[in-house]
């Protein structure tokens, strides 16, 4: 039995519109990755849907020693995917894609969580704040809050549901959560669960949520 050390991993991948090859990243996912992708109205958030999926696969079966194509997934009951048989329980990871830019999230230690969101102007911030924040977060970010801060708090928490496999249906504004910083922290609930933030090029923010105070590794795809 080979021993793989601790790790977690988060690989950012750039779209290039000019150069991805929608037929060639097509060809590496499965019939229900074609049919998510066909539920976008855009020809080209379709395209960048399947090149984001095809990276992820791609970072995979690196991991793996296998072809992208070959890689099978299952989903948990709000959608999560995982590896399934025979890779099931190897790896655990989670994608998200904001813009041109997407993270991928690689660990070896447990559930994880990644939100990846590029800055921009909120609509009805305050508003949409009483609806996904609690009020000790709201209390925390204070009356004047920025677009920087508000999606911060954001990515910290949807990261966090993305490691429950929860999604955002639950009732965002009875969990604290708490905005992650650069030092690993332990939240209360889920026990298990450590918040960070990783460095982003200019222009967005992220963070993860794994089982484990390591420092994420943060890579580029070529």
């Amino acid at each position: 039995m080979t021993f793989m050390p601790s790790f977690l991993d988060i690989w950012l991948n750039q779209y290039h519109p000019d150069s991805s090859d929608n037929a060639t990243n097509r060809a590496l996912l499965d019939r229900q990755e074609l049919r998510r992708a066909e539920r976008f109205v855009r020809d080209e958030d379709r395209r960048r849907f399947t090149a984001q999926h095809a990276a992820l696969r791609q970072v995979l079966a690196d991991y793996l020693k296998v072809e992208p194509a070959a890689m099978r997934f299952s989903y948990g009951e709000t959608g999560k995917p995982l590896l399934a048989k025979p890779w099931e329980g190897k790896l655990e990871f989670n994608l998200s894609h904001s813009g041109e830019l997407a993270a991928i999230a690689v660990t070896n230690t447990g559930p994880v969580g990644v939100d990846l969101e590029r800055l921009r102007v909120v609509q009805h911030m305050s508003t949409l704040s009483e609806k996904v924040f609690s009020p000790t977060e709201r209390a925390q970010l204070g009356s004047e809050i920025s677009p920087h801060e508000f999606l911060e708090l954001w990515t910290t928490k949807e990261a966090v549901l993305k490691f429950t496999g929860e999604g955002i249906a639950s009732d965002l504004s009875q969990r604290t959560v708490g905005r992650a910083t650069t030092d690993p922290r332990k939240l209360a609930s889920p026990s298990n669960c450590w918040v960070t933030s990783f460095v982003c090029p200019e222009g967005y923010v992220g963070a993860i949520a794994s089982s484990t105070p390591l420092l994420a590794t943060v890579k580029w795809l070529p």
